[in-house]
């Protein structure tokens, strides 16, 4: 996303924006308070991504949303702080892409091990009883083991 520096107002502005992050469309709410040269920006973004649920397996959607914030600053500012990014620029006319600071934050949002419910049970296997008691895929895997 280009976001033109002459294009933002002193104060503050409100903009909404819609991103496409790995194939996804990322809806991105976009706060700027702008003090002559330097702006500070403040995203809420949220998407939908698809996931494979850790226990079960089962395909699901699951909604990720965040903020992020991060600054854009004259190129001769002093501005210095390790917690945020920060864009720097020469001119008014120059654009200002902060999508990948928006990329990286989605990113982290995704859970390690998924789960399509909190109460999971995990893969259900069929039960089918045969005729010596033992049922199912876990005949199956009995006789195995004891070859």
């Amino acid at each position: 996303m280009l976001l033109e520096i002459k294009k933002i107002p002193e104060g503050e502005r409100n903009f909404n924006i819609a991103l496409q992050i790995g194939g996804k469309n990322v809806e991105v709410s976009l706060k700027t308070e702008r003090n002559r040269a330097n702006i500070s920006c403040l995203a809420k973004y949220e998407t939908e991504i698809d996931c494979e649920c850790s226990r079960c397996l089962e395909n699901f959607r699951q909604k990720i949303s965040g903020e992020v914030r991060f600054f854009i600053v004259y190129e001769n500012d002093d501005f210095a702080d390790d917690d945020f990014d920060c864009y720097r620029y020469k001119n008014e006319n120059e654009k200002i892409d902060f999508a990948q600071t928006i990329h990286d934050d989605v990113f982290t949002q995704i859970p390690m091990k998924p789960l399509c419910k909190e109460d999971c049970k995990g893969i259900i296997f069929e039960e089918k009883h045969e005729s010596a008691g033992d049922c199912g895929q876990w005949a199956v895997l009995k006789k195995m083991v004891k070859k």
